[in-house]
């Protein structure tokens, strides 16, 4: 079992303790998803390949050298041994909440919080000379520089390397896996075929969690030569069995075989590697036989990382996968429209369609908003986790415009707000704030974007505690997206968000008005935002604060929040976002003090919150004392795990967290433990 420290939100394990989630204010109570219809007799439970379907070739591309062969076989005391109780069922692959647990907006935050941060966008534009000196140790360059790509091959590549060598504890081992395919697949691709050939032994290492790492990281690297290896592994192939020592291979690292196809063919440029990614994912889906869903679960999340070009016409759903995007949503589609197949699988195939249309023509949009729709209608009752899928989709695809089908999601999102299932209600908000705000085409565009905004404001004069940090969110998501497309933010909001955050004390609500004042650029709140940073009596709303700030862009908090860093070494949350915010900010100058924290601290939560801060802040500076501490054979095991981890952050030039996509399609009431666990920290969105 992986322990917290590779945990990406300190996290959410034990988030019940470090969140409060004030469980009586919400009222929510959640059924068990209803189980499928039974397969009629003759009929077959999913999908099958059409007549004809086969394999593409393997895709040819420049070769790598081949890995040795690891020792050992997989499994071992730490493989997971839980069954689901039946193929596609809930079972004991899936993590229990609380019912107040998943409506906390909180918890949405979490997943999507990259979207908005745009973290790197503004590293980038404050690369510019340090000219505040009033604090000590201010000197150089404000905001971070970025490792020099000679630096990082030939002192960090070589370091996370020998590393592997000899070491036997998982959170060493599963923290360099991933710093070296993050450092591989940016920094340092030139060095790709070394570390693939390094990382490969490990999926048949004995600890379970080494070996699913080792499977996710060839993956999330991208080298050529273990694409092949990723299906075999996925699929439970005979030629993977034999490779990994025998036996059958753990479910959990097919699992993170599968998503790892997702995120190699996410980067690949060669068509027909793509197209090769897309066919085996699909077959994985209607294959397997495993007693939980985490392999099928992962092939539908991992598909929509992989869109493929669309064709000269929209494909019937019978036709391959593999060939064309429009192919791909109408494969989806006959699963969402299957019911006898399990809701907890129809519910990602919905979100995954919604991430692979939403940059898509109209015409391979329409039969998924047709579908969406119906399920959202009054009269229709789905079950809830359809329904809270449906709105999460629904939210990619319409806009403002007035074209029949945009004017009934619009309308469908809004019953759903006033009348669904608690967490779709609050999913309908978030979704139809976006659609909102995104521009359609014709002439009652902007009337349709205040229909939207008055529908928002007039339900949050009414709204109860649990539902109005959720509109304040829905508020500031619609104004962030239009400022992102180049508008101006609506005035009458920010008045709302100002004020909504002078008149609501409440620890669970206010740090969501300071999120959504930052979100809306609401310059009046600036010193109320400082303020709330400030109070350490409330270590809830801090850190919402100082990410408000960050958002906010005003760089006159710089001072106030070094002050917050300062004092927050024992409160994680505080310590991360101030950070986080400071880096927004343009300054980078706590690197040398998080290093000192990291290396004295006693504290897994801290020592992870550092590990993640200095992931997406830390700089150049930050490579000789982590270098120093990831060396030192006394440091304890985990603090040498916490700099591989910041190591892999500091060095990787993706714009976003490697797994931030994946967040983004995510019901999150319904996950297989495989995808996300938030108590024992063992999905892949809980990895650094």
């Amino acid at each position: 079992m992986r322990s917290v420290p590779m945990k990406r939100p300190l996290l959410l394990a034990g988030a019940c303790a470090l969140l409060c989630w004030h469980a009586a204010a919400h009222g929510a109570v959640y059924p068990t998803p209803a189980a499928p219809p039974p397969p009629q007799p003759g009929e077959a439970g999913r999908p099958v390949p059409p007549p004809g379907a086969a394999s593409p070739a393997m895709p040819t591309g420049p070769s790598t050298a081949g890995a040795p062969s690891g020792p050992g076989g997989p499994g071992g005391p730490n493989t997971p041994t839980g069954t689901s109780g039946g193929r596609g069922g809930k079972g004991a692959s899936t993590p229990t909440f609380g019912p107040n647990e998943v409506v906390d907006w909180k918890l949405w935050w979490t997943f999507h919080r990259d979207e908005f941060l745009e973290l790197e966008k503004h590293l980038a534009a404050n690369r510019t000379p340090e000219t505040d000196q009033e604090f000590v140790g201010t000197s150089g360059t404000r905001g971070p520089a970025l490792p020099e790509q000679r630096r990082v091959q030939t002192e960090v590549v070589p370091a996370l390397l020998r590393c592997l060598e000899g070491e036997r504890n998982a959170d060493v081992l599963t923290a360099v896996s991933i710093a070296l395919a993050k450092i591989g697949r940016s920094a340092a691709p030139a060095q790709a075929a070394a570390i693939t050939q390094a990382l490969t032994p490990f999926l048949a290492d004995p600890s379970q969690e080494v070996a699913e790492t080792a499977a996710l990281s060839l993956g999330l690297l991208g080298g050529s030569g273990a694409l092949q290896l990723l299906v075999d592994v996925a699929a439970d192939a005979p030629a993977a069995r034999q490779r990994l020592g025998g036996g059958e291979i753990p479910y959990r690292t097919r699992a993170f075989a599968t998503y790892g196809l997702g995120l190699f063919g996410q980067r690949a440029q060669n068509t027909d590697v793509r197209r090769f990614v897309v066919h085996h994912l699909r077959r994985l889906y209607e294959v397997d036989q495993g007693a939980t869903r985490d392999v099928r679960t992962a092939a539908l999340v991992a598909l929509s990382l992989v869109p493929l070009a669309p064709g000269a016409q929209a494909a019937p759903a019978s036709e391959s996968a593999a060939v064309t995007l429009d192919a791909q949503l109408g494969w989806l589609l006959a699963i969402w429209n299957d019911r006898r197949e399990s809701e907890l699988l129809r519910a990602f195939a919905a979100t995954s369609a919604a991430l692979l249309a939403e940059s898509a023509t109209q015409v391979l949009q329409e039969p998924w908003e047709h579908a969406l729709c119906e399920a959202l209608k009054p009269g229709s009752r789905p079950t809830a986790v359809l329904e809270q899928s449906a709105a999460l989709a629904l939210g990619r695809l319409g806009d403002n415009d007035d074209e029949e089908l945009d004017e009934r999601i619009r309308r469908v999102l809004q019953r759903c707000v006033q009348d669904g299932d608690p967490l779709a209600r609050r999913f309908a908000l978030i979704s139809l704030a976006r659609v909102g705000a995104r521009q359609g085409t014709g002439p009652r565009t902007v009337e349709n974007l205040l229909a939207v905004r008055r529908f928002l404001l007039q339900e949050l004069e009414r709204a109860s505690s649990p539902m109005r940090p959720w509109l304040a969110l829905a508020l500031g998501v619609g104004e962030a997206q239009r400022l992102r497309a180049g508008y101006d933010v609506a005035g009458e909001v920010q008045k709302v968000l100002a004020k909504g955050l002078a008149a609501h004390d409440s620890p669970n609500e206010k740090g969501a008005w300071c999120l959504a004042a930052g979100l809306a650029r609401c310059e009046a709140v600036r010193d109320a935002l400082v303020a709330e940073a400030r109070d350490d009596r409330d270590a809830e709303t801090q850190p919402h604060a100082a990410l408000g700030l960050g958002l906010l862009g005003w760089d006159g908090a710089v001072i106030s929040l070094r002050k917050v860093l300062q004092d927050a070494r024992y409160r994680p949350f505080v310590l991360r976002d101030t950070s986080i915010a400071l880096g927004m900010l343009g300054s980078s100058e706590a690197v040398s003090g998080l290093i000192d924290m990291l290396r004295t601290t006693e504290s897994l939560s801290v020592q992870s919150a550092i590990a993640e801060a200095l992931g997406h802040v830390g700089d150049g500076r930050a490579l000789d004392p982590l270098l120093a501490l990831l060396r030192k054979a006394d440091e304890p095991a985990r603090v040498r795990a916490f700099a591989a981890a910041a190591l892999g952050g500091v060095c990787d030039r993706e714009p976003l967290p490697w797994n931030a996509p994946i967040a983004a399609s995510v019901n999150y009431w319904v996950p297989p433990a495989t995808l996300y666990e938030p108590v024992s920290g063992t999905g892949i969105l809980d990895l650094l």
